[in-house]
């Protein structure tokens, strides 16, 4: 909604405007079609949570074209046990919560219950439900447990052998690796099992450093001097406190953990990894690249693709947000990954190009713009699904054009590895259903995208990218820590929408490549299926096509002041292919109005209404002018403008008549019949005699044609005189 302030002084009139005999109007905007909705996830719960529409991937009705066997080898350490097997809330940290006392024995069972089997503690969702979800069927996951088998060194020689923390390892301790000592423990098992498994899950006791650091760190002690000895080394003489991967210091408690980390044909995760570890770790697996930053960095990076990617702080979905991944087992942060977004899609082959998504290069947009409809990525689609819509669009780039920039200069280069960085665009659309429910909004995600495996190889489009000026947490003094430019949920309302709505972004412009994209439209489908209607063209090239385009106002639906005037016009697209259309309006006064879309797609041949809402000022003098202007986006010389009037009545038209009193009536007498007519009009107004008002107007309309003719009233004058009249007989008829 927009408004124009005041640059044109009215001659106030005596005569208060009379609406009695026309509709009210509307007392408020109508609702947009879309709005600015996103949530931190720490703000949000399992309630959240709401199904993929039309389908339940717990009960498909496709085969998976890939059927993928896992083995979860699960380990201890003498001086860590896990804490599953303890009882609730023994641990330092509070956990174990919600399960407990689990045997040794039934840890492997417990295991593949809670990844794969639907149930209370995982809220119904698995790894086998995400990976149908996310390939649309093609995988399917299965899951066999081994162990526990007992490491034979110390977790901190583990967990202390990453990231340069090898120098806090206490005197008598060497750094260890995980892997192969897991590997060679469980070898025996596996071979013997006969079953020639696709990947292994190392599920090790104790805690992932990724979880901890933080809450176990700076967020409990406002210092490394300050880390208590509950949370310290066990050493004596060593300190609480060891170095860690982003930041200078956290407590030994956390540090001693290991990383989660992938390797070729297998992973690593703790006690406390959620699904969306998981599926992050195979995504690496399966040959996908890390694409986050360090949040912490200097200079820092804005996140490359945030919350929408599970290769990248996607992995962190979950209710209650990331600062509760450290919780066992994992229900809240983690417990939900993002899905792959397209380039991903692309690349795990879950999208044939043509079928489920668009292929198009930046050279075939010299043609005309592209227009389609793009459903959201939770939702399968395909001969299989019933359905025929796209999933997104892929558009490559022979060469991204866009200057070498540098974080130096900006936390927002998106050029920041080199020149010639990204090979493509994508568009998609996410919805808050399935395991994206919790993602942080729902919308358009566009983003550049780079073919080989070197972040960044997605970098999101942020529709607000200015800093979002959130509260992190409360360090142990009460200061107020807020979230790092770096920090994925900087992304949160990154999505592009359709409309008008405040706060809404619906078009991105980037006048390097020379490519503008618009989000024309939203649909809701009969089964709840979100889609929105898209475009993208050229900058420079509409397409050898005659652009023609022909507008004209319909009609008003009147508004006492205060209310709103619904003013709809016609758009007739003469020219011989689908083109853009952009409305704007001028007006000097303060006015609210809005339109639904600030741009507009009209096919060949086709004829739309568009309607303009407008709020009539409470205190109305006179009628107040606007012009109303639509432009092909595709033809700059393809343009109309109409002029039209708000708040329209018989008093209105009076106090212009005494506004033109020396401007346009060329004699004294002309100006005082004109002014005598208008006042019985306004008479007959007040009194809410229709027939008289009509019946007076047009003797008006009569007189001033007859005052031009004769010289004694300016054309431009009588014009708009005559328009106003119109639209009153119109009110009253």
């Amino acid at each position: 909604m927009k408004k124009i302030i005041v640059s044109a002084a009215l001659v106030v009139s005596l005569h208060v405007p009379n609406f009695a005999q026309a509709s009210e109007g509307l007392s408020e905007f109508p609702n947009p079609t879309d709005k600015q909705s996103w949530q931190l996830p720490r703000d949000m719960t399992w309630d959240d949570y709401k199904p993929v529409p039309g389908i339940d991937w717990h009960n498909p009705e496709v085969e998976a074209d890939r059927e993928i066997r896992g083995a979860l080898i699960l380990v201890d350490f003498p001086d860590q046990e896990f804490i599953l097997t303890n009882e609730q809330g023994s641990d330092p940290a509070g956990n174990p919560i919600g399960a407990s006392e689990i045997s040794e024995e039934e840890l492997g069972q417990w295991w593949v219950d809670f990844l794969n089997t639907p149930q209370d503690l995982n809220n119904g969702r698995t790894v086998d439900e995400f990976w149908r979800e996310n390939s649309y069927g093609k995988w399917s996951v299965e899951l066999d447990a081994f162990g526990v088998y007992t490491m034979d060194h110390k977790e901190f020689q583990y967990g202390l052998n990453e990231f340069g923390q090898q120098q806090h390892l206490p005197e008598g301790y060497g750094p260890q690796r995980l892997v192969p000592d897991a590997q060679a423990a469980a070898r025996e098992d596996l071979e013997a099992s006969g079953e020639d498994y696709d990947f292994e899950f190392i599920i090790h006791a104790g805690y992932d450093e990724s979880a901890l650091w933080q809450e176990f760190g700076e967020m409990m002690f406002e210092t490394a001097q300050d880390v208590s000895d509950e949370f310290g080394s066990p050493f004596e003489g060593h300190p609480n406190y060891t170095t860690t991967r982003y930041v200078d210091w956290t407590s030994w408690f956390a540090a001693r953990s290991i990383w989660s980390h992938a390797y070729r044909g297998g992973s690593v995760q703790a006690e406390n990894s959620g699904q969306s570890v998981f599926a992050h770790e195979f995504g690496h697996i399966e040959g996908l690249g890390d694409n986050y930053n360090n949040p912490y960095a200097n200079p820092v990076s804005r996140s490359y693709s945030g919350p929408w990617e599970l290769m990248s702080r996607g992995a962190f979905n979950g209710p209650g947000g990331p600062h509760t991944r450290w919780m066992i087992p994992a229900v809240e942060g983690s417990s939900s990954p993002s899905h792959h977004m397209l380039r991903n899609k692309i690349k795990q082959e879950f999208v044939t190009e043509g079928e489920e998504y668009l292929q198009i290069d930046r050279d075939d947009l010299k043609d005309g713009p592209v227009f389609e409809n793009i459903l959201t990525r939770a939702v399968p689609t395909g001969e299989n699904f019933g359905r025929d819509d796209y999933i997104g669009i892929n558009i490559t780039m022979d060469e991204d054009k866009t200057p070498r920039n540098y974080l130096e200069d900006d936390w927002r280069a998106d050029m920041q590895q080199g020149e010639d960085w990204y090979d493509n665009y994508t568009l998609e659309v996410v919805d808050q259903v399935g395991f994206d429910s919790f993602q942080m909004d729902s919308g358009v995600l566009v983003a550049k995208t780079k073919d080989e495996e070197r972040a960044p190889f997605i970098w999101v489009v942020d529709a607000h990218p200015e800093d979002i000026q959130e509260v992190d947490f409360v360090r142990p003094t009460g200061t107020i820590q807020m979230l790092s430019k770096g920090d994925y949920q900087q992304l949160a309302d990154a999505l592009f929408k359709a409309g008008t709505g405040e706060g809404v972004v619906s078009e991105y412009v980037d006048e390097h490549n020379r490519l503008h994209f618009y989000v024309l439209d939203k649909h809701y489908d009969d089964v709840g299926a979100l889609s929105y209607r898209t475009a993208v063209r050229h900058l420079d090239y509409g397409g050898d096509y005659t652009r023609e385009m022909n507008a004209t106002h319909q009609t008003i639906d009147h508004a006492s002041p205060g209310n709103i005037e619904t003013h709809t016009f016609t758009v007739t697209n003469d020219g011989e292919a689908t083109d853009l259309y952009r409305l704007d309006v001028d007006v000097d006064e303060e006015v609210e109005y809005t339109f639904d879309h600030h741009v507009i797609e009209v096919g060949a041949g086709d004829t739309v209404e568009v309607p303009l809402y407008v709020r009539v000022p409470e205190e109305i003098d006179a009628a107040i002018e606007y012009t109303f202007t639509i432009a092909s986006e595709t033809d700059a010389d393809v343009v109309e403008s109409i002029q039209q009037d708000i708040g329209v009545s018989a008093s209105t038209i009076l106090a212009l008549v005494d506004e033109l009193e020396e401007s346009a009536f060329y004699s004294e007498q002309a100006y005082r019949i004109a002014r005598t007519h208008m006042t019985a009009v306004t008479h007959f107004e007040n009194r809410s005699n229709s027939t008289k008002v009509v019946e007076h107007t047009r003797g008006f309309q009569a007189l001033i044609a007859h005052q031009m003719n004769q010289g004694n009233l300016e054309e431009t004058a009588f014009e708009r005189l005559d328009r106003l009249s119109e639209t009153l007989i119109t009110r009253w008829e």
